[in-house]
């Protein structure tokens, strides 16, 4: 346990020694931040009769339109966080240290993966002044909120896992960065083969889509396959790096 922390502390520290992690924040919060004002400037454009009918306040408009953004921003963003993790010790020449230190590849691989969740969530809790604005025209549901922002950090946990994957295999970082959006779009878009199918094609398709599960997340409802599937990606993922890591090993 404390080789994987130690591994987690120097993948932190390594992040903000470079302009990477400031970077990829100040990319995050611009995003996050420009689909935030713009959901409350088209609220407030919205007349009432429209506001009755569609049965909306600021507080579930701007959250769920905000959701679009917060997503949009972490599949941008994230892949440029993962893609030198692995990538880069192998151009430094510091992945053979690593591979022929006594830690195992599996503390290895958690070491790095919990480095970068840790920015993940500093990410999001950089985002958390927009919600409190919200508090000034609404009576946020923080439950609610808070269910939203689990479902961005699983999401943003899997593209991460992917993206380390991918850096795995290369030690080119734009090679790692490009490696990462193939496999991530299908699960990503997979949404808009809802209904061509039928009976349990249908369900299957709408069991692997990452949009729908974290579109269900945003909207307040936690449910138990959104974070089956996203679990599941991880460990696949990660499951892979080990795997490609121990490969190298031998080789």
């Amino acid at each position: 346990m404390s080789s994987i922390l130690n591994l987690t502390r120097r993948e932190i520290y390594s992040y903000f020694v470079s302009p990477i992690a400031y970077t990829v924040i100040i990319m995050f919060l611009l995003i996050v931040g420009l689909g935030f004002f713009f959901s409350v400037f088209l609220y407030s454009s919205l007349n009432d009769t429209a506001i009755a009918e569609g049965n909306q306040n600021i507080r579930t408009y701007v959250i769920q339109f905000m959701s679009f953004w917060v997503n949009l921003a972490l599949m941008l963003a994230l892949p440029a966080l993962s893609m030198r993790v692995l990538s880069e010790e192998r151009k430094n020449g510091t992945a053979e240290l690593l591979m022929t230190s006594p830690i195992t590849t599996t503390q290895l691989v958690l070491g790095k993966f919990l480095g970068t969740l840790a920015i993940l969530a500093l990410m999001l809790l950089l985002t958390l002044p927009l919600l409190i604005t919200i508090d000034f025209w609404a009576d946020p549901e923080w439950p609610a909120l808070g269910a939203a922002y689990l479902g961005y950090f699983l999401f943003g946990a899997v593209i991460l896992a992917i993206g380390l994957f991918a850096s795995s295999l290369t030690e080119n970082q734009i090679v790692a960065l490009l490696m990462t959006y193939p496999m991530l779009l299908p699960l990503w878009l997979s949404e808009l083969l809802l209904g061509r199918f039928s009976g349990w094609a249908n369900q299957v398709v709408g069991a692997l889509s990452l949009r729908n599960a974290s579109l269900t997340m945003s909207l307040g409802v936690i449910e138990s396959h959104a974070i089956v599937l996203a679990c599941g990606l991880m460990f696949l993922f990660l499951f892979l790096c080990v795997q490609v890591i121990d490969s190298a090993r031998w080789r």
